[in-house]
């Protein structure tokens, strides 16, 4: 789920591939058509009303500058699953999944390059408050963050083996993680 103001909204999901879209607040749902309804779509993020991305399964990345009009696979360079999707702006964006895959773009997503964070965790959920600081979270607890756009990735301890799900920060000092079990951190 994603929404870019408290009227507008996204949803994607799994096999067969659904993505909706609101202008009400949720209230009413359009469906959008993708060119493959196979596909395993896990996470969208929208920078703005009109460019977002949709991330799934075998590398799979969509992306829109039409307000979901219209979608377009760009190259991600991997075939493992990819979890979330997350831009501080039109330009500037990560991706995180399987295997601590994380892919970085300067450009819209034109290009992406990999990021390589130390951990063979399956990364969940990735959420930066400006361009140099950002924080996923994944598999069996993991906890890692970057200072520096991502060049470099540290571990943090959770403090337990707990699957966490996501990361949210509400300004670069409070943030939190969802985790299996109700874990919050």
């Amino acid at each position: 789920v994603n929404f870019t103001d408290p009227d507008n909204g996204w949803i994607v999901g799994g096999e067969p591939s659904v993505v909706l879209s609101t202008q009400d607040g949720g209230n009413n749902w359009i469906e959008h058509a993708i060119v493959d309804t196979s596909l395993d779509l896990n996470s969208i993020h929208f920078a703005n009303q009109n460019s977002g991305w949709i991330v799934g399964k075998s590398g799979t990345i969509l992306h829109t500058t039409d307000a979901g009009v219209s979608w377009n696979a760009q190259v991600s360079g991997t075939s493992r699953t990819l979890k979330d999707v997350y831009f501080i702006d039109s330009q500037t964006g990560w991706i995180v999944g399987g295997s601590g895959e994380i892919l970085h773009t300067t450009d819209g997503g034109t290009i992406w390059t990999a990021q390589f964070p130390q951990t063979n965790s399956t990364l969940k959920s990735v959420f930066f408050t400006n361009e140099n600081n950002g924080w996923a979270v994944g598999t069996e607890g993991t906890i890692i963050y970057t200072t520096d756009g991502g060049q470099n990735w540290e571990t943090e301890d959770s403090g337990t083996a707990v699957d966490l799900k996501g990361v949210f920060f509400a300004d670069a000092d409070n943030g939190w993680i969802v985790g299996e079990l109700g874990l919050i951190l």
